[in-house]
């Protein structure tokens, strides 16, 4: 399950293709606010954010995030916070660095939203 996170909204994905904003389960395409669209295609879920984020979920090929350099050092969570410094990439949510992938991804559940700067 992956969980995208905006200022006023969460957009939810499972492992099955299905999606939730704000915890309404939705049919695709959608765009449930100006700017922020999900979307299904080639067995992809697809969330943009205009043309600053496009988060690509797959239950095959996993997750692929691209951003835009707009957000430079604006993100936070288990893809770094893409502040051009690969060194702190995989860190915890308490900013430990790890070269364990599922302890840095387990320490960044979605209630977790809120620590980030």
């Amino acid at each position: 399950m992956v969980h995208v996170f905006f200022q006023d909204m969460i957009i939810t994905v499972n492992n099955h293709r299905h999606s939730w904003v704000n915890g309404k389960k939705v049919s695709y395409p959608i765009m449930p606010k100006d700017g922020v669209s999900v979307s299904y295609t080639n067995e992809a879920v697809i969330v943009e954010k205009m043309s600053a984020m496009r988060l690509t979920y797959t239950h095959t090929e996993g997750i692929v995030l691209s951003i835009s350099r707009g957000l430079t050092d604006k993100v936070c969570g288990a893809c770094g916070n893409f502040n051009e410094v690969t060194a702190d990439d995989i860190t915890t949510s308490d900013g430990r660095n790890s070269s364990i992938m599922s302890v840095v991804i387990s320490s960044w559940p979605a209630q977790d939203f809120f620590t980030c700067v």
